[in-house]
């Protein structure tokens, strides 16, 4: 027996004025989407994630996922052949997804690469996966990527649209201007061995006299890689670089393997009209005052000033400053104490820390403005969504 899966679109107005918000929520669209939805036997993996013009949607118990324009709600399917149920999409600030199939613990797998316009620009086998700068991806055995020995990657783009719809229409994408220089160019990751102590990392996309992958190469070693983020690109149009950090957060580090460190990696690309030269470095390395081991599940995610950690070990989380590095305890303080569950943010840099298991009537929450200073705390389960991944509720 199977279940639907049905996408319900909703239209928030808020109408403001100096001294008042009046919201309004009303449902604007129904759509029944060709996926397979449910529960029974293995968990079912809902992954969700979205650019400006599209929504990319799957289950684990599907081959496909599915595109859905988001003024027209018209319906693409996207797949690789041998069918395999897909495990994680994931986005990046520039508008390319990753549709990741097969369980990245598995030597079954591939990936799809969709450019901003909703078009195929790569697909190859492998686990792959995006960053983005505000919400960090776990890495678990069946929502990141492991590359399998012997995975190799195609050099040249592959520009071949799968089980397209023939309703769908894409549509143009207006050129902004002053866009980054490195607009049409991504870098995509995967987790080099089973125990999560490697990264991999690959630079791909296209330039005005070249289109390819321009750069590889690995982070680590680790104890054990439990989630990753991007920081926001900084443009040097003279230099013509573009200077951006990777924050890689270890829960198995230290001699007990029960401490936490982030690793801060700054990531130089030097762009020509046909070329990218790619640099990665490590420049911080932070101790976190956290509990950590290999039961731990940690939650990272950030706005322009700070980044917030947590593991569920612990039970407040950490601000981290992106400028000074110094950290501050934030979150908490509940009698008795409850640890934390997850970290969300919005694109506007407020950010939730959720304590307590969603499941549980014992939660609690905080919300930290754009600035690092509390805004609001409470009881029960709340949590922040943003417009790049979506928020996966587990039952």
């Amino acid at each position: 027996m199977s279940w639907k899966v049905v996408l319900y679109v909703y239209t928030k107005v808020d109408t403001i004025t100096t001294d008042s918000d009046t919201v309004t929520v009303t449902l604007s669209q129904t759509i029944s989407l060709p996926l397979i939805g449910g529960f029974g036997g293995r968990p079912n993996q809902t992954p969700m994630a979205a650019n400006k013009q599209f929504l990319f949607i799957g289950t684990s118990r599907r081959p496909e996922a599915v595109a859905i324009n988001k003024r027209t709600f018209s319906v693409t399917q996207h797949g690789v052949s041998p069918p395999i149920n897909i495990f994680s999409i994931t986005a990046n600030d520039y508008g390319y997804v990753t549709l990741s199939f097969g369980s990245f613990d598995s030597s079954d797998t591939a990936f799809i690469v969709v450019g901003p316009d909703g078009s195929v620009v790569e697909e190859a086998d492998g686990s792959q996966f995006m960053l983005n700068t505000d919400q960090a991806i776990r890495v678990t055995s069946v929502r990141a990527g492991i590359q399998r020995p012997g995975d190799t990657v195609t050099p040249d783009l592959l520009r071949l649209p799968r089980f397209r719809s023939r309703h769908d229409q894409q549509e143009p994408v207006p050129a902004a201007p002053a866009a980054p220089i490195d607009a049409t160019l991504y870098t995509r990751y995967h987790i080099l061995d089973p125990d999560h102590t490697s990264v991999g990392w690959n630079v791909c996309g296209s330039l005005p006299g070249s289109s390819g992958c321009y750069g590889s190469g690995t982070l680590g070693p680790f104890g054990r890689v439990g989630a990753l983020l991007e920081g926001e690109p900084k443009t040097d149009r003279s230099a013509n670089t573009v200077t951006r950090a990777i924050y890689v957060l270890d829960h198995l580090s230290g001699p007990n393997q029960d401490q936490v460190v982030l690793y801060i990696y700054t990531k130089v690309d030097t762009i020509t009209t046909d070329s990218d030269t790619v640099t990665v470095t490590l420049s911080q390395t932070i101790s976190l005052p956290l509990v950590g081991g290999l039961l731990a599940h940690p939650a990272m995610a950030a706005n322009n000033q700070f980044l917030f950690v947590g593991t569920d070990q612990s039970p407040y989380a950490v601000e981290i400053d992106k400028q000074t590095f110094s950290v501050t305890q934030v979150g908490g303080g509940f009698s008795p104490p409850i640890n934390v569950y997850g970290i969300l943010t919005n694109q506007y840099g407020y950010v939730t820390l959720s304590f307590g298991s969603f499941r549980t009537s014992h939660t609690g929450f905080n919300v930290i403005g754009p600035d690092g200073s509390d805004e609001e705390d409470g009881v029960g389960s709340q949590f922040m969504a943003n417009i790049v991944d979506g928020v996966l509720l587990r039952p």
